[in-house]
């Protein structure tokens, strides 16, 4: 290892070493040595700054991927991460850059720096292209494969100008094909320490033949139209380059472009790194874009080009490139959300940040100036409809997702404007009203795309999440009726129904209530948590119920998240005398089925428990326990006195009231589920007991040829 100073700025001070890398199984790339004589160049305007790492040899091979642009007659530069190498110097060092120096080089030699598909060349730049990278890449694609295209459209470019008078230009450019708001331009001013100043102008794009790609890779500075067109050359679209320069020197003079941006699309071989966020599709995806800051001159002949300066290609906020930057491969279904309220314009706001693309908020509501303690919203939006104000903030976040409002209450929406709200055939309702009245027009509206629920309880120390399963089976409602079987396992859940003086299984806490008294923060990380199970679920083909369960502490940390499947239910029709009907989980028929079975051939019997709903006339039969009965025939069954078993005083302990007994079971080995004399004066006698309660009561037949439910319903529920 020796040092050097040198007159140099840029490189005051040299280091050079001999770098022994790993050798890999094969070495492939033979042009790389053992060892690698490498150069650290030090600046001497920051000591703190990373040096540039470049290879001591003027021979080092000058098409390997991962090299920044230099000029040829400087040493190669290694680009040893795509996002420099700053934040690895000033974690380890010197010593951290000569480990991943190794890999570069046992990578260059095994011809893996590439493997995971194209590396663009490195260019680097302080000034930002913005572009919908999807659109550009795909509107190419589209054209003649076997010719060199061109496209012209708007650009927004926009100056910034820092406390220390730096000035940094950055451009928009605008997808001809979209209706896209224009940028940041309606916005206040920011603080003093920065400005911006905004300026129409247009971007040009120039490909190649897509039939004919390109492996070269130039690796020269753009610094000039000629450097600019030596790239176009390369990239087979010089003939265009050169034709539009021509048209903007000839244009009149009241109509000079002074500045516009130019984009280069050179075709490759393969698709770009996946790592680019908002790529095209398939084949698309393969062309690399290159965007420069083009200035016209005057001269005493006329015009031409002056300064170029590189632009770093950024991938505009679409739906594609955020839904990849949140880490996803595949798109999410459109959402519904009902409830706009502080859990619901988080839940929104997360959605679209993590790359949904078609978004309808439903909320009647408008917001008070209390909503402002846990809602996304600002002070602006006092007294206006907080749908309408919602959408307008998550369009500012990307004009490019699709936003609607609806200022409507979900329970007066009529069943063809309902099927109107989902355009698409698939698609997720997320419900965070924590409204009842919904849940039941939820339940009772046909709608082929699946209802998640979203609740907080407890104060915030409960957060709930219900799925629905396939083709709606477990329905929202039957994931409400299993809810409080979760106390049976779950102290936390125990503990939140033990609250006399919360109706919590209605109404949660409602945020949305100037009462309640829950930090944002707590809200808003249930709304994260949350998140990590929804962003699944809007994005999975196949989808099977449950309930997720997360839990906080009296601080507000978070503490737990528990996900209970749910089985599917099996639908009674109803009654034709009282119109009132059952819905019963297949995990309490498959223990009747176990239990009739065993007990064969003898009857078998229980009690059934679970909820029910007077308005929606339905029964929810969520469980049954093991019940030794005190007689048991083939035609005659006595049961001890309902909620005397253990496991039945544990349920009702636990879950106060909120599961309750609905009735009877038995079987009737013979095979015929048809009710008899004597099971139709036992229901009669135990629905007027009930009716005191008031409650229904349910009398369930189970044979070997199907189910019989009885009901006894209290007079004027009928």
């Amino acid at each position: 290892m020796r040092i050097f100073r040198t007159p140099v700025a840029e490189r005051r001070y040299v280091i050079t070493a001999a770098v022994r890398w790993d050798l890999p199984a094969r070495v492939r790339e033979k042009r790389i040595q053992y060892p690698e004589p490498i150069a650290f160049w030090f600046g001497d305007s920051n000591a703190f700054r990373a040096p540039q790492v470049r290879s001591d040899r003027l021979d080092f091979p000058r098409d390997l991927p991962h090299l920044n642009p230099v000029s040829h007659d400087e040493p190669a530069s290694l680009c040893l991460a795509r996002d420099g190498i700053t934040s690895l110097y000033r974690r380890g060092g010197v010593g951290a850059l000569l480990q991943r120096i190794s890999t570069w080089l046992r990578d260059a030699a095994a011809q893996q720096l590439d493997h995971d598909g194209w590396e663009p060349m490195p260019r680097p730049a302080y000034l930002n292209a913005v572009m919908d990278i999807e659109w550009f890449q795909e509107m190419a694609y589209r054209s003649d494969p076997g010719k060199s295209g061109s496209e012209l459209g708007s650009a927004l470019l926009y100056r910034e100008e820092s406390v220390a008078a730096e000035q940094r230009i950055h451009a928009q450019l605008l997808s001809t094909r979209k209706d896209i708001d224009r940028i940041w331009t309606s916005q206040a001013s920011e603080p003093t320490s920065r400005s911006r100043s905004s300026y129409e102008s247009v971007w040009y794009m120039a490909w190649g033949k897509r039939a004919a790609p390109s492996r070269d890779r130039f690796s020269r500075p753009i610094e000039s139209g000629a450097d600019l067109l030596a790239l176009a050359e390369a990239a087979g679209c010089r003939d265009q380059i050169q034709r539009f320069v021509d048209v903007v020197c000839r244009v009149d003079a009241k109509n000079q472009v002074s500045f516009l941006v130019v984009v280069i699309g050179t075709w490759r071989d393969r698709r770009l790194i996946p790592t680019i966020p908002g790529l095209g599709k398939g084949d698309a995806g393969h062309l690399e874009l290159d965007a420069f800051l083009v200035f016209m001159k005057e001269t005493e002949g006329g015009r031409e080009i002056g300064a170029v300066y590189t632009m770093r290609v950024a991938a505009d906020g679409t739906p594609n490139s955020l839904n990849k930057l949140a880490g996803y491969d595949s798109a999410p279904d459109d959402v519904l959300l009902i409830g706009g309220g502080a859990l619901g314009s988080k839940i929104g706001q997360h959605l679209i940040r993590e790359g949904s693309s078609a978004l309808t908020i439903v909320d009647y509501d408008r917001f008070a100036p209390h909503n402002l303690s846990r809602h996304i919203l600002t002070r602006e939006a006092v007294h206006f409809s907080k749908a309408n104000e919602i959408m307008v903030m998550l369009k500012a976040i990307t004009p490019y997702a699709s936003v609607a409002a609806q200022n409507v209450d979900v329970s007066e929406i009529s069943e063809e404007n309902w099927t109107g709200l989902m355009k698409s055939s698939r698609g997720v309702i997320v419900d965070c009203s924590a409204d009842l009245s919904v849940q039941r027009s939820l339940a009772r509206k046909g709608s082929y795309w699946p209802v998640v629920r979203l609740e907080l309880a407890d104060r915030g120390r409960l957060g709930f999440l219900l799925s629905e399963g396939a083709k709606r089976n477990p329905r929202i409602d039957d994931l409400r009726a299993q809810l409080p079987l979760l106390a049976i396992d779950s102290p936390a859940v125990a503990a939140w129904l033990q609250h006399p003086e919360e109706d919590a299984l209605l109404v949660g806490i409602g945020c949305a209530s100037a009462s309640s008294r829950v930090p944002d923060g707590l809200v808003s990380a249930h709304a994260g948590n949350f998140m990590a199970t929804l962003g699944a679920i809007v994005r999975r083909p196949s989808r099977s119920g449950g309930i997720g369960v997360a839990t906080a502490d009296e601080q507000g940390h978070l503490t737990g998240w528990r996900w209970i499947d749910v089985s599917s239910v099996t639908v009674l029709p109803r009654d034709k005398l009282t119109q009132w009907t059952a819905r019963i989980s297949n995990v309490v028929l498959q223990r009747i089925a176990a239990s009739a079975r065993s007990s064969a051939p003898r009857e078998a019997g229980g009690y059934l428990f679970g909820s029910f709903d007077v308005e929606a006339r339905t029964v929810y039969i969520t469980w049954t326990g093991e019940t030794t009965a005190l007689h048991a025939s083939e035609s005659r069954l006595t049961l001890p006195p309902v909620g005397t078993a253990g496991d039945e005083i544990e349920l009702l302990s636990k879950t106060k009231g909120q599961v309750r007994p609905l009735g009877a079971w038995h079987s009737h080995p013979g095979g015929s589920p048809r009710a008899s004399n004597t099971d139709l004066l036992q229901l009669a006698k135990s629905a007027l007991a009930a009716a005191a309660s008031p409650s229904p009561h349910v009398s369930l037949i189970y044979a070997a040829r199907g189910l019989n439910v009885l009901f006894g319903i209290p007079l004027g529920w009928a």
